[in-house]
Parts: C-alpha cells; sequence; structure tokens
C-alpha cells in the first residue's frame, strides 16, 4: 500500500524537526565542552594574546552572537553579557568624533571580563594595575577596537581574582573619558566588586562609560577616605611620618633640654625674692580667701 502525500509530507516534517533538534543539541553540547576545555586549560589565568575575540569568536567568549564583550570563564550572567554589549554596540552608533580623514565615526568599545590573569604578566615586577593596562592594549590592538589613525577606541579589563579593573583610552577617547573619569567609573564599582555583585558591577562600568560619552555626570562616590586608607600612599605617608619623629625626636628634647636651663636661673631668682614681696605666700593667699567666705 502506498501513504498518502499528506502522511508523507508529515512524516519528512518530523524527520526534519528531529533533525533540527539534534544538531542544535549538538551545537549545544559542543559549545559546553568547548567551555569546559577553555575553563579547565586556563585556570592559572589568561595570557596576552589568548582571550577570544568577540566580534569574530562570539561562543568562545560566551555569547550567542557577535558583540563587544568577552567572558571566556561565564563570570558574567547571559543576560548582562548581552546588555554590555548592547550598550557599547548603541554608543558606537549614538556619538561621533572627527577623525584625521575627515570622517566622524563613533567611540568604540570592547571588553574584557576575565577570572585571572596569568602569573607570567606579572613576571618582570609588574603591580596588578601597570599589568592589567599592558593586557587591555594588547586586547584592543589584537580585537581592533577603534578605528585606524582615529584614536576613538576604549578597553575595559576586569580581572576578578587579581582584584583589578582598567580602563584604557586612546587619545580621542582619553579627551571625553580622561583618566580622572575613568578612575571614577572603577571606583563607583568597587561596592558592588566587594559584595562579588560582579555582573552588576560591570553593566554599572558601562552604563557609566555610556553616560561620561554622552556629557553625562556621573556620580561621584569615590568613597575617598576608605580608598585613600586602602592605598600604598597612605602607607607611605605613615612611613615618612614615623620617620620624620624618630629623625627629629633628639632635636625636640634638647631643644626642651636646653630651654630648661635657660630658665632654671630665672625661677630660682622668682623664688628666691618671693617671700619679700606682698602676697607672695600661697599659704597666706589661702588663709585670706577662707576668712572671706
Amino acid at each position: 500500500f502506498q501513504r498518502p502525500k499528506q502522511a508523507l509530507r508529515l512524516a519528512g516534517l518530523r524527520s526534519c524537526g528531529r533533525l533540527v533538534g539534534r544538531m542544535a543539541c549538538l551545537r549545544c553540547l559542543c559549545a559546553t565542552c568547548f567551555a569546559i576545555v577553555a575553563v579547565l586549560a586556563h585556570a592559572k589565568g589568561w595570557r596576552k594574546g589568548e582571550v577570544p575575540n568577540p566580534f569574530v569568536d562570539p561562543g568562545a567568549c560566551s555569547l550567542s552572537r557577535s558583540g563587544r564583550l568577552c567572558d571566556p570563564d561565564g563570570v558574567l550572567t547571559e543576560g548582562v553579557r548581552q546588555q554590555v554589549s548592547d550598550v557599547f554596540e548603541a554608543l558606537r552608533s549614538s556619538t561621533s568624533v572627527k577623525c584625521p580623514d575627515g570622517v566622524e565615526r563613533g567611540y568604540d568599545v570592547g571588553a574584557a571580563v576575565v577570572r585571572r590573569m596569568h602569573p607570567e604578566e606579572f613576571g618582570h615586577g609588574d603591580e596588578k594595575t601597570t599589568a592589567a593596562e599592558h593586557f587591555a592594549h594588547e586586547l584592543g590592538w589584537r580585537w581592533g577596537v577603534g578605528d585606524p589613525g582615529c584614536g576613538n577606541g576604549v578597553v575595559v579589563l576586569m580581572s576578578i581574582s587579581d582584584r583589578v579593573a582598567y580602563v584604557k583610552t586612546a587619545a580621542r577617547s582619553r579627551a571625553v573619558l580622561n583618566d580622572a573619569l575613568a578612575s571614577q567609573v572603577i571606583a563607583n564599582a568597587k561596592p558592588l566588586l566587594r559584595e562579588a555583585r560582579h555582573s552588576d558591577a560591570v553593566l554599572q562600568i558601562a552604563l557609566q562609560i555610556h553616560d561620561t560619552f554622552h556629557g553625562k555626570a556621573i556620580p561621584n562616590s569615590l568613597e575617598s577616605l576608605e580608598d585613600f586608607l586602602d592605598s600604598p600612599f597612605w602607607v607611605l605617608l605613615m612611613m615618612l611620618l614615623c620617620a620624620l619623629l624618630a629623625f627629629h625626636a633628639p632635636i625636640l628634647m634638647g631643644v626642651v633640654f636646653l630651654l630648661r636651663c635657660l630658665l632654671m636661673p630665672v625661677a630660682c631668682l622668682l623664688d628666691a625674692t618671693c617671700p619679700r614681696r606682698s602676697g607672695c605666700n600661697p599659704v597666706g593667699r589661702a588663709e585670706e580667701d577662707l576668712r572671706r567666705i
């Protein structure tokens, strides 16, 4: 017996549906395996040149499509990854800066969030901030952030375990997002980072960078006293004060001894002449006060 054409068509659709479903599952499994392999391969941290390019390989950056944020370790939530990428994409399309070739282009931002940088990145004695600056510079160059010769690029790097975040700006971008504002943007996110709210912190950084390039003021929550006490400058200042006190202590003691020597004869002279002066006897003055009472 021959099946009706409608039944054959229905069976074919079901077969296609099963095939599509299996392919989707296979892709999901491959992506999961890749993420696991990537995490295991970079358990010690990421070196310069290893962080994937979100414009070229969004899957390796935990993105569903090409974007402007790479989160290879899956630190952020899926929704925040896409939100941050969309914020930077909106900044690109809603701003303009005149490049040397006379063409106006928008500011271009790329960001990376990693669990940690590889210890080799600190192999030359670099501090965390210096290592993060070099790392961000390499990302911007390799990813192609900013238009050639325009200087309109910005790279944001956050390394969670290293407790460092850095905003690298090119020349024309720095005219708007200067170093002070970039530091303020990072400082504003510190309370969230201390609470391990990494997704909220990265999204806030993206939004405040967006507002800065649109001429909007950002909150000034630098926590100046706490940041100052946490900074190496405070430790250096305390060491300097202690050194000055230790150095000047003998001098101060010498001055006190010299004043004592100079004032001692005057005190002895006053003691010798006191009985001859009226009202110089403290006992007599006390008796007079008692009689008045």
